[in-house]
């Protein structure tokens, strides 16, 4: 590992280091795919994209968090209906990405410290009630086994009707806390899931486990002294952040993989626009994420350039807007893939960035 002033530049080997079943990345590609990969590793070593900058972390939480905090004291002091909906969904806002800043914390993107990346990571999931040290394990033995056999993601999604579309949208996130805490518990009780392999991963989850019921004791004492502050600066909006939010930007990331083939046929970029980029840490380019998982949230969108450039993944895995997943979703289930088809789904109708 390289270091100069607040940037790093960590070796393919250090990247590897930090997944688990790794035998499991050597997927044959498809061969115009195989000669994009070769095109992205040489940018990422032409222009060092694997640097993480940790200026560039702390402006960004600085203005996210500092954001929330303010607009949590505005709501406060105004206490006026019309400005909490706007407080609402600003924080709301930020505890969705949350969920994101903690995934690029997973993979070491924020700081060259790996103890700082865990420090913010755990405390970027503890408003959303979930624990970072179990989500880490997890996430990393997805990139490992994506939409293939032993991915603890299972069987990507991919519903025959949009009744239980629609479903999803309104439980999946909650969905996502839920089997988080669940593992987390079950690896307190001595039962941890098979890609929790480590003594120090499980005293890890202990701990964040500790710090989730600390969370849940101040959440208690808050509403005991200021029930009405409680509600509107963090029940509402974690209920938004995680039941709306959540699964509108994270649901589409797989949807319809058949876990045929290589990445670039089972992960999906959208394009949206420089808000949602802003707020969600740029992982709506999902596709280039997986095809470079060195490269941090501030430079995916060169990678993601290179892949547009390209031209040979399907246009099913590269798509305008959310917008336009989820209204085609949703009138035609246009982005259902059935197991075993490689190409050819409808592509809807262009949307507005969203």
């Amino acid at each position: 590992m390289t270091t100069e002033g607040t940037t790093t530049v960590r070796t393919s080997e250090e990247v590897l280091a930090d997944y688990t079943g790794v035998e499991e990345l050597a997927v044959q590609p498809d061969p115009e795919h195989a000669a994009l990969a070769r095109q992205v590793r040489e940018l990422i070593s032409e222009r060092q994209l694997g640097a993480t900058s940790a200026r560039t972390t702390v402006v960004h939480l600085v203005l996210a968090w500092g954001g929330a905090i303010g607009a949590g004291i505005v709501g406060v002091v105004v206490n006026e209906r019309a400005v909490w909906v706007v407080v609402w969904l600003a924080i709301a806002a930020v505890f969705a990405g949350n969920a994101t800043l903690n995934h690029e914390a997973a993979h070491g993107h924020l700081f060259a410290s790996r103890r700082w990346n865990k420090v913010v990571g755990t405390v970027a999931l503890l408003p959303i009630l979930g624990s970072y040290a179990t989500y880490r394990c997890f996430h990393l033995e997805h990139h490992a086994r994506t939409a293939r056999e032993g991915d603890p993601e299972r069987t990507p999604l991919n519903f025959p009707s949009r009744l239980l579309y629609v479903a999803a949208l309104v439980l999946g996130g909650a969905l996502v806390i839920v089997e988080n805490t669940s593992y987390t518990v079950m690896t307190v009780l001595g039962h941890p899931p098979k890609w929790v392999r480590t003594a120090r991963q499980r005293r890890a989850i202990r701990l964040n486990a500790l710090y989730l019921l600390g969370v849940v004791a101040l959440i208690v004492v808050g509403l005991v002294f200021d029930t009405s502050v409680v509600i509107n600066v963090w029940l509402i909006p974690y209920v938004i952040g995680v039941c709306v939010y959540l699964p509108l930007f994270l649901l589409p990331e797989h949807y319809g993989a058949t876990g045929e083939g290589d990445i670039l046929d089972n992960t999906r970029n959208v394009a949206s626009n420089a808000l949602v980029r802003w707020v969600f840490w740029n992982n709506n380019f999902h596709a280039a994420h997986h095809l470079a998982p060195v490269v941090p949230f501030d430079k995916l969108a060169q990678v993601d350039r290179l892949l547009e450039a390209a031209g040979t993944v399907a246009p099913i895995w590269r798509l305008r807007s959310y917008t336009q997943f989820h209204w085609g979703t949703l009138t035609h289930l246009a982005f259902n893939r059935p197991r075993g088809e490689k190409t050819g789904s409808p592509e809807p109708s262009a949307a507005s960035p969203a």
